[in-house]
């Protein structure tokens, strides 16, 4: 099978998709600001890195929810 003159076609994304990568991302955003200012208050990484891996775990669920 010879490949295709103009290159690969892109993967068809689902609504669903779309509103699961802008959601993740705008939510990871806000949460490293409030990473942020926690840091600054708590003088240690630990509730700061706890709170990320919640964060990103609630991103990983999010998305895969909306798929």
């Amino acid at each position: 099978m010879l490949p295709e003159a103009d290159g690969p076609t892109p993967p068809q994304y689902c609504p669903g998709s779309r509103l699961a990568i802008t959601g993740t991302v705008l939510f990871t955003a806000l949460a490293g600001m409030v990473l942020c200012l926690i840091r600054l208050r708590a003088d240690s990484f630990l509730p700061a890195m706890a709170l990320h891996w919640a964060v990103n775990a609630l991103g990983h669920l999010t998305s895969f929810l909306l798929r």
